[in-house]
């Protein structure tokens, strides 16, 4: 970065992969000449996004201390390639796939539950954690919730949603899963 008036800058990023992932802002005070300025992407968000390949620093803008844009670069650079495993990992995350079931438990002909079944990966001890998803038809109109408590550890979690609920809803399928979370004891 070329500075020609020294002063309190502003640098912010847009990061990119397949779509809108992380934003990074620096400010700082520069004086006049040549600068590297260093903006920092949240590598926890990064991994969040499970996109593998060359990320996209989309939009860089300057602004001055009197909140002036003195210069923005659009598809300002193109990032090595990484996996996202590479980055940060939270202390709890899913992993794999998602399956669901529905689940008889009366014998009579009829699901009692539907049942969907996810893999979780606990990396701290500071459990216990709680995995928690909406029930939503094909309108989007929420039908039931449901959240179950889960130790540390990797293992596969699995959240039932009432039949009868489903049922005296009265609108076939497909469901769709809204809001799926893994939250650690603090809710975060």
């Amino acid at each position: 970065m070329n500075v020609t008036e020294a002063g309190n800058y502003t640098i912010t990023g847009d990061l990119s992969g397949n779509r809108s992932i992380s934003s990074a802002t620096n400010s700082t005070y520069l004086g006049k000449g040549e600068h590297n300025v260093t903006l920092s992407f949240d590598g926890l968000t990064i991994r969040a996004f499970r996109y593998n390949g060359s990320y996209k620093l989309r939009v860089v803008e300057i602004v001055d201390q009197n909140y002036n844009q003195t210069d923005i670069l659009e598809n300002a650079y193109n990032t090595s390639s990484y996996l996202y495993t590479q980055f940060e990992r939270p202390s709890a995350e899913f992993i794999g796939d998602f399956t669901d079931s529905g689940v008889d438990t009366d014998y009579d002909g009829l699901y009692n539950y539907l049942a969907l079944k996810a893999n979780v990966s606990v990396f701290s001890w500071a459990g216990p954690y709680s995995v928690s998803a909406h029930l939503l038809d094909s309108n989007f109109t929420e039908i039931t919730s449901n959240r179950a408590n889960y130790t540390p550890g990797i293992q596969t979690v699995s959240l039932t949603f009432d039949g009868i609920l489903i049922a005296d809803h009265g609108m076939d399928g497909p469901y769709r899963i809204s809001a799926l979370t893994l939250n650690d004891k603090n809710g975060t």
